[in-house]
């Protein structure tokens, strides 16, 4: 006897979250599908899924218009924090590469002459959080560690040298202050991140999933921790709520990521131009964005402006931009998201169907305390057929609802939204 053809899983999901469905509105009169003579699992008609559940036409999609914004057209890349001009003041110190010969201590040198150092040689106040350190069983003069960091930021050397005794470093008070570890890991700073290069709401995704799998993984919300980050698409931006240290290691990672070709080096060819291309979502604008973009970008960077920037059409949608000057790229950029806009997915309704909330169903088998709803609703968003993000948004609210007080019908559909996190 023949096998009989697997199934494929999105149809799959899609059969039982369409008869779910179905079932809830059991009560209400349902329009007949036709259903066409060569329909498959894998490529339904427009009319219906090929398993008689109908499909229900998805609201356009929003698009987003982000003001553009000359803080974020600097030299390099930069980030905000929501702290005191003074407490900004030593984080962008922390930031600063080191003094030639590094920390020059000797071994078991005290804590306190490493205090009596950064503030000799960096002119700034330091303090040693004594209660902290006798709470932890620690002498408020813990011999350092050898050998002393010789290069790198001065927050990353201070970083190194005091994570061997599980001490940290905070910023308050417009004081650096040495604590433990478990105290550093309460403070958290809000920090605003541009978002300098052309991104879309799966890049935005795609960038916060990066941070929170390869930086300091442990400590974002998605699994537990404290950390957060939201994106702001209408500001080119994300908003991170993490603690000192894992800040430090996030600016390090966006300057390495972003526009390393738009910061000069000693060693550069004075006649080097990097280019930008950037697609347009809507061709018809193209001539105005090519007569245009010089003109408004150097009135509004001024002196930051490059005078010798070229803007080019290519196929009628492809902006050309030719630049060395990191504020004019950057400032191009999001002068062309606000003029073309983006796709932001699909927008909320009053039942919150929007791409933001394309979880009802995960959410509801996995609990929203672990994470692997997230990693389904990446694969939804990305991997899914559209056929089937279209089911997902019609009747997964509902079947979310249906499934909260079903754990068996949870644990039946648990092994088939693993299947598609493998598949990731």
């Amino acid at each position: 006897m023949p096998l009989l053809r697997p199934m494929p899983f999105a149809a799959l999901v899609a059969l039982i979250v369409g008869s779910a469905a179905t079932a809830l509105r059991a009560d209400e009169p349902q329009a007949a599908t036709p259903v066409p003579a060569a329909s498959t699992p894998d490529a339904p008609s427009s009319g219906g899924l090929g398993c008689g559940v109908p499909v229900t036409s998805p609201p356009p999609p929003r698009i987003i218009y982000p003001q553009p914004n000359l803080r974020h057209a600097t030299p390099r890349y930069e980030a905000t924090f929501a702290v005191s001009p003074g407490d900004a003041a030593l984080l962008r110190l922390l930031e600063k590469p080191l003094a030639e010969g590094g920390i020059p201590l000797l071994a078991e040198s005290p804590l306190h002459e490493l205090g009596t150092w950064l503030s000799k040689n960096y002119k700034a106040r330091v303090l040693i959080d004594h209660r902290a350190l006798e709470d932890a069983g620690l002498e408020e003069d813990v011999p350092l560690p050898m050998p002393s960091p010789m290069s790198g930021s001065l927050g990353a050397a201070l970083k190194a040298l005091l994570e061997q005794i599980d001490l940290a470093v905070i910023v308050e008070h417009e004081t650096i202050v040495f604590t433990t570890k478990e105290c550093a890991d309460e403070q958290l700073i809000v920090g605003v991140y541009p978002l300098p290069t052309k991104v879309d709401i799966q890049g935005a995704q795609g960038l916060i999933d990066t941070m929170q799998s390869i930086i300091a993984a442990e400590t974002w919300d998605t699994v537990g921790g404290q950390g957060a980050v939201r994106s702001v698409l209408e500001t080119n931006e994300l908003v991170i709520s993490q603690t000192l240290e894992v800040h430090l290691e996030l600016m390090a990672y966006m300057r390495v990521a972003f526009d390393t070709d738009l910061v000069r080096e000693p060693n550069d060819a004075p006649d080097r131009v990097p280019t930008r291309v950037h697609r347009l979502r809507d061709p018809s604008i193209a001539a105005e964005i090519d007569a245009n973009l010089m003109t408004l970008c150097n009135t509004a960077l001024g002196k930051a402006g490059d005078p010798d920037a070229k803007v080019s059409l290519i196929a009628n949608d492809r902006v050309i931009v030719q630049s060395a000057s990191r504020p004019f790229q950057v400032y191009a950029a999001e002068m062309i998201r606000a003029l073309d806009g983006f796709d932001g997915g699909i927008p909320n309704s009053g039942h919150n169907r929007g791409v933001s909330a394309f979880c009802w169903v995960a959410r509801e088998v996995y609990g929203a305390d672990d994470p692997r709803w997230l990693f389904f609703r990446q694969w939804m968003l990305r991997d899914a057929p559209a056929w089937l993000r279209i089911t997902y948004l019609a009747h997964g609210e509902d079947f979310a609802a249906w499934l909260h007080d079903r754990p068996v019908a949870k644990a039946a559909l648990r092994p088939l939204m693993e299947a598609a996190i493998k598949c990731r």
